[in-house]
């Protein structure tokens, strides 16, 4: 049986250029193409060394153009198969050559291997603030956490968000016309060469660090908007005085229970609400006590009515304690909640 097996594999071996050399005809070529979607390149090169050559291409996106060169040496039992992505005259990745047995056959891998090329292809970089916040979107949602929508920060070349964790970590994300994504402040990766957030890697790399490092809070924090709706400039302040507001919070949930951080006569701390939720605080410090404290859960109505300017200043003020824990903790000052004490220092 098994002489019957090797004289049959002889005699398609010896068989084998003849149909190579048959399936090199243009109209076959052609089919075969059309099978696999490829679209034939209309005619075979016949070198002076008796090798057989025909060229076929896909559209990929972006204006780039996947191409397949096959290749069939003369008395060769084998097709060889080239691969490559391209845009214009420029060869941007390929992949080493691949033999097959047929020409069917070398079609079929070269079609196999366009997501091996997609994914050799160097990382694309954000150049625009729409790209920066796809790109800052895409990683939160491959980490499920949810990322807020984007408002405007102080600085116009900027635009932030708040993204938040599964288990309740609050990370501030934002996005620069130029493309770049900054992570609690910082553009770049956190360790090793400091690579800019401008690629999916990068972005990848300073997200995961960045909530790896940051504690989980033992209680939810509340992140409910309020005044959302109100009209115009005024309601948009809001907005982004909540993301402020909730970014502190979290920040404060890395302290000891019942700690304030204190800037001036005002001071936040995080209170546990009849819901199990930590809801942040605001009260003005007087004689080493923390007094008329409320949080924007519960203040009244009237205050929908504040001009757009007074909640701005608010959220700077907000933001200014927030960026100094995150640029170096030392720098809060801190007291306890319910204790006769002045501020110190933070160790």
């Amino acid at each position: 049986m098994q002489g019957l097996k090797d004289v049959t594999a002889s005699i398609n071996a010896s068989l084998a250029p003849e149909v190579i050399k048959a399936d090199f005809e243009a109209g076959k070529l052609r089919e075969y193409g059309d099978d696999v979607g490829l679209e034939f390149g209309g005619k075979v090169e016949t070198f002076d060394d008796g090798t057989i050559s025909a060229g076929f291409k896909r559209d990929a996106q972006d204006g780039k153009v996947y191409h397949v060169a096959l290749m069939g040496p003369s008395g060769a039992t084998q097709v060889t198969v080239y691969t490559a992505l391209g845009k214009g005259e420029q060869v941007l990745v390929e992949i080493e050559p691949m033999p097959r047995d047929s020409v069917i056959g070398a079609l079929n891998a070269a079609v196999a291997s366009f997501d091996g090329l997609k994914a050799k292809m160097p990382m694309a970089q954000a150049t625009t603030q729409a790209e920066a916040q796809g790109l800052a979107q895409r990683v939160a949602g491959e980490m499920n956490a949810t990322l807020g929508d984007w408002v405007q920060s102080q600085a116009k070349e900027w635009v932030r968000s708040t993204m938040t964790t599964p288990d309740g970590k609050a990370i501030r994300v934002s996005a620069s016309t130029g493309g770049v994504v900054s992570i609690n402040g910082d553009p770049f990766t956190p360790d090793g060469d400091r690579i800019l957030n401008v690629t999916h890697e990068a972005v990848s790399v300073s997200m995961q660090v960045v909530v790896d490092r940051a504690p989980a809070p033992v209680f939810p924090i509340k992140m409910d908007r309020v005044f959302a709706d109100a009209p115009g400039e005024t309601g948009a302040a809001w907005v982004n005085l909540c993301e402020e507001e909730n970014r502190l919070a979290g920040y404060l949930s890395s302290l000891e229970e019942g700690t304030a951080v204190v800037h001036g006569d005002d001071a936040w701390y995080l209170e546990k609400g009849a819901d199990q939720q930590l809801v942040l605080m605001h009260g003005e410090v007087v004689r080493g006590k923390i007094e008329n404290a409320q949080s924007r859960f519960n203040i009244g109505l009237d205050w929908v009515d504040m001009e757009a300017e007074d909640v701005r200043s608010y959220t700077s003020l907000v933001s200014s304690v927030a960026d100094d824990f995150m640029i170096d903790r030392t720098l809060w000052k801190t007291m306890k909640v319910d204790l006769d004490e002045s501020p110190s220092p933070s160790m």
